[in-house]
């Protein structure tokens, strides 16, 4: 074939395989995908291989018969070694190439009178765009055209329909501004932004490399009548986004990210779609498989700031186009990358402030270095986690409602929280959560502050010292000497308490002698704590009551003043016992620990009590004796527990009958000698009423919670109440110390060895302050 015909249906079709023929014999196969029609596209960054390709091609074409002409290229060497075009405009494939500055810009149509349907359809049939640059103009006429679909084709327009056209064609010659980089780098990454209106919605696509932005591609579009929300057109705008960029994805293989300023629909993505309707689960379900095959990233923008809402908005001729660097995506390089991971080791504000100073230039400011501290955080970090509006610059920061407030985001994983939580907890004299969350929230955004801020104060080591509560172990079950019905005395606690005075300013003391049965007291006048004095106060006593089987006293915090008289006499008596035999069991109470006797100590206080109701003016020994006999049998007849009728006193428990006696002073003696058996029955009976009554009523209810302790654990050591809690030393606990009197397994004493001195002491568990921090 020499000849090729024109005018037949098949012409271009014959005229581009023939042109592709002969390209591909010669090895020319890239010009020969270049081809359009009778036009050849193609680039190269050699202005060599260019000249050498245009050479080739030439030749190409002369044998075959084909003169090439018209030759156009953006290259000065280009220009000056091959017969081209001189630089200027060039109309290329429907668009004007400027081969002088290397950009593209859109063909404007003149301007024709629009009186009929058919003349406005022609007129928005001429606006050639391949690029969408004009979309958000046209929209205005489309809206227009809408408006006129039932008229027929020829039939006249209304006059505000023709003037409202006429008007916005008047700015047809600004369109002519609108350009765009021809040269762009395919290797960025791609940015699709979505927005939507009740009028219209619409996409724009961005190329992004390095710090460089290239509009791709936009497509304005009206909305359907049939959705009636922002919402749904938004979803729409953003599945046709999807369907372009997966077309796009073929050629440029990017990575993609979809922007949208809907957070409705972008907490759609974050949710399962059964959850939604039917027909924005479908829409939902397309927009989802797009971006799971090809990996797209989903990320909120601002509105104000969304490039997209050009593409969603009808303009009228009056506004014009307002062209701005979306900054929502542009993230500059960091100069002090290379520092990250020694920064990151860094655990304080101050450490971080003396690292940046050193890496700014000399004379620079303190908001210079905290800006800096802040770009560290910040390098590296996603911010996909969070979903909420953001604003990008070197430092990312969140935008809210009030245009003044906008707190600096930090990363919930960056080193700087913590160093941020202790300063400002520091700042705030080591305040509550709710405090140190108010200064940081004041400046920052930090996911999961309250639970970062609750477990740093609770691990805080001033906090745990002024604040923690102490150690308070549940009570145990009761001794088997206060569960078993036994003979009055059998069982006794004892204690002293004092000093009184004579009226002659002489001390004495009294010592207290209760039964763990029946809660009767004895109360024994002691004129000094000596052994010889305190020994003979409790054989007087045990000659009354009987001498016990088992006795429990306290081991020296009530006895301060007379710790080694006390211990000398507690020697003796159990020297004494195992004389005669009588095998008394002696059981002491850890130092420190008063609750271990608080049967003794309640009686204390009751006997102090009616103490103060008496003249406490005595004039003798026997006066105060006399005086404290009376308190015995007051104390001794109060009620404990109630019967139906009447209530019960500790002396009936112990002995079977009431104080006052038990048989009328007229009545028969039994004479057959029945006495012994009836006083039996009358013990039996009691025995019974005080299992059933007196010890239910001692259960405890609302018990705490056991507090696990292991030897190593660090403890804050209980000293005087006038010593403030961070004056308390600090102690190691080094052994368990086991309890007799429960089998519960719940430790409440415990071997310590004080930090200060290494001193080694026996103390009772509770009022101790365990500090987890120690312990950690």
């Amino acid at each position: 074939m020499k000849v090729l015909p024109f005018g037949l249906v098949s012409s271009p079709a014959i005229l581009t395989n023939v042109t592709k023929r002969l390209l591909s014999d010669q090895n020319l196969e890239e010009i020969a995908n270049a081809i359009y029609m009778d036009d050849i596209i193609w680039s190269s960054n050699s202005e060599s291989d260019l000249m050498k390709m245009i050479g080739n091609v030439k030749d190409c074409f002369n044998n075959a018969g084909f003169t090439m002409h018209k030759i156009c290229s953006n290259s000065d060497l280009v220009l000056n070694n091959i017969d081209c075009e001189e630089h200027g405009s060039k109309k290329v494939l429907g668009v004007i190439w400027n081969t002088q500055n290397d950009s593209i810009s859109n063909v404007i149509p003149d301007i024709q009178p629009i009186n009929t349907r058919r003349e406005l359809l022609s007129m928005i049939g001429k606006f050639f765009d391949p690029y969408g640059f004009l979309d958000p103009w046209k929209l205005k006429l489309r809206s227009l055209y809408r408006e006129i679909l039932l008229k027929d084709w020829d039939e006249p327009l209304p006059d505000q329909i023709i003037n409202d056209a006429m008007t916005h064609l008047q700015c047809i010659d600004d369109l002519k501004e609108l350009k765009m980089n021809r040269n762009i780098d395919m290797n960025g990454d791609l940015h699709g932004f979505a927005d939507a209106s009740l009028s219209a919605y619409g996409y724009a696509i961005y190329i992004k490399k390095d710090d460089e932005m290239h509009f791709l591609f936009g497509k304005a579009k009206l909305s359907p009548c049939k959705i009636k929300t922002i919402v749904e057109l938004e979803l729409l705008a953003l599945y046709e986004l999807g369907k372009i960029l997966s077309r796009m994805h073929v050629v440029f293989h990017n990575r993609i990210t979809i922007w949208s300023d809907s957070m409705i629909n972008l907490q759609r993505f974050g949710s399962s779609p059964n959850n939604q309707k039917r027909n924005v689960a479908s829409q939902l379900m397309k927009i989802l498989k797009i971006v799971n095959d090809l990996n797209i990233t989903i990320r909120h923008v601002n509105g104000l700031r969304n490039p997209a809402d050009l593409f969603s908005r009808i303009n009228d001729s009056n506004n014009r186009f307002e062209t701005y660097r979306v900054s929502s995506i542009s993230i500059k390089n960091f100069e002090f990358a290379d520092h990250v991971d020694e920064f990151r080791k860094l655990e304080s504000i101050d450490q971080m402030m003396n690292f940046v100073e050193k890496l700014l230039p000399i004379g620079n400011t303190a908001i210079d270095r905290w800006n800096l501290i802040y770009r560290f955080s910040q390098f590296g970090s996603n911010t996909n986690q969070i979903n909420l509006p953001l604003m990008y610059d070197d430092i990312v920061k969140i935008k809210t409602r009030n245009p003044n407030f906008s707190p600096i985001w930090i990363p919930k994983e960056s080193n700087v929280v913590l160093a941020l939580i202790q300063f400002y907890h520091l700042e705030t004299l080591h305040g509550g959560i709710k405090t140190t969350m108010a200064e940081i929230q004041s400046r920052f955004y930090i996911q999961n502050l309250y639970r970062l801020v609750k477990k740093f104060i609770y691990y805080c080591h001033v906090c745990q010292i002024e604040k923690k509560k102490p150690i308070v172990q549940p009570l145990a079950d009761l001794p088997s000497s206060r569960v078993i019905f036994a003979a009055p005395f059998e069982c006794v606690c004892i204690d002293f308490f004092g000093h009184l005075s004579y009226r002659n300013g002489k001390k004495f003391y009294i010592l207290i002698v209760t039964c763990l049965v029946s809660r009767m007291v004895k109360l024994e006048v002691v004129n000094s704590l000596s052994a010889n004095s305190a020994l003979t106060a409790l054989n007087n006593v045990f000659l009354q009551c009987g001498t016990p089987r088992k006795i429990y006293s306290d081991n020296g915090t009530n006895f301060v003043k007379c710790n080694k008289e006390i211990k000398k006499f507690l020697d003796q008596l159990e020297e004494s016992s195992k004389l005669d035999n009588r095998n008394i069991e002696w059981i002491f109470s850890p130092p420190g620990a008063p609750w271990y006797n608080g049967t003794v100590e309640r009686l204390i206080s009751v006997t102090k009590r009616c103490l103060r109701c008496l003249d406490a003016s005595f004039r003798s020994f026997e006066d105060a004796r006399t005086t404290f006999l009376k308190i015995e049998s007051v104390i001794n007849g109060r009620p404990i527990v109630q019967d139906d009728d009447r209530w019960i006193s500790p002396f009936e428990i112990a002995y079977g009958r009431q104080q006052q006696p038990l048989i009328d002073v007229n009545a028969d003696l039994d004479t057959n000698g029945n006495w012994p058996k009836r006083l039996k029955e009358v013990r039996s009976k009691f025995e019974n009423f005080w299992r059933s009554q007196y010890l239910a009523s001692l259960n405890q209810n609302n018990q705490p919670k056991i507090t696990d302790i292991k030897i190593g654990d660090y403890v804050l050591l209980p000293s005087d109440r006038f010593i403030k809690r961070n004056k308390w030393p600090i102690a190691k606990i080094i052994d368990i110390c086991n309890n007799s009197n429960n089998d519960d397994k719940v430790i409440r004493s415990v071997k310590i060895r004080r930090l200060s001195d290494d001193a080694e002491y026996i103390r009772p568990v509770n009022g101790m302050i365990l500090l987890d921090r120690y312990k950690n």
